[in-house]
């Protein structure tokens, strides 16, 4: 897991992805952040994806981040 310094450093090689509300991400987003507000979407676009790279979740708490990212990895166990 990366911490943030790193990821500020090597922004470019992230995918974020923002599972925040959409009036939330409309406000207010990263550049070339993508929103998704389910795991089945999240999941879909990784396994769309050529140029994979880590993802990193943002959300207003970490647990709705961790909870997110908990049931996305479940969801890919079986392949």
């Amino acid at each position: 897991m990366a911490n943030l310094s790193e990821i500020k450093q090597n922004y470019d090689k992230f995918y974020f992805i923002d599972i925040r509300g959409i009036q939330s991400y409309n406000n207010s987003h990263l550049k070339d952040s993508y929103h998704f507000q389910s795991k089945e979407k999240i999941f879909d676009f990784i396994s769309k994806i050529k140029n994979k790279k880590d993802l990193v979740l943002l959300c207003s708490s970490a647990k709705k981040a961790k909870n997110m990212a908990d049931s996305s990895m479940q969801m890919g166990e079986g392949d």
